[in-house]
């Protein structure tokens, strides 16, 4: 039962996405990661210190391949994902406050999310295309 319904829900996000209105689909994979955590897991809020928020491998979400509607951006995406995977997410103005309850300033001052595309860093607004690598990353200071 749990697993038809993880099916229809990524039914309805696909159908959310990707409107029958002949717009365009392309085909991206997304993971999210936070394995920098480890690496500086001292400086990490006690209340996070936990397989519940950073597993032990720091994986959040494995490569997951999802269809979106083409040019559709990072946190578009990482709101079909995270609702498709039940991981609770905040976003604002297409920053990603906090993944899986991992904000900002949790593990140091200039901790935060960022993402990468195709194993590098993105800093514009990223339209989606397809065969594109999304990767949300926690970094514990921007000296990345």
């Amino acid at each position: 039962m749990k697993k038809l319904l993880a099916i229809i829900t990524a039914l309805l996000v696909c159908f959310s996405l990707c409107s029958c209105s002949g717009e365009k689909t392309v085909t991206v994979k997304v993971e999210i990661d936070c394995s920098e955590i480890i690496k500086n897991y001292d400086d990490l809020s006690p209340e996070l210190k936990s397989e519940k928020y950073v597993p032990s491998n720091g994986i959040i979400l494995e490569e997951t391949t999802v269809e979106v509607k083409e040019g559709a951006s990072a946190v578009d995406i990482l709101k079909a994902v995270s609702k498709e995977h039940d991981i609770p997410i905040d976003v604002s103005a297409g920053y990603a406050k906090s993944i899986n309850h991992i904000s900002e300033k949790s593990c140091g001052e200039m901790s935060g999310w960022v993402y990468e595309i195709n194993n590098e860093m993105y800093m514009d607004e990223y339209k989606a295309a397809d065969g594109d690598l999304i990767t949300w990353k926690f970094v514990c200071s921007f000296e990345y």
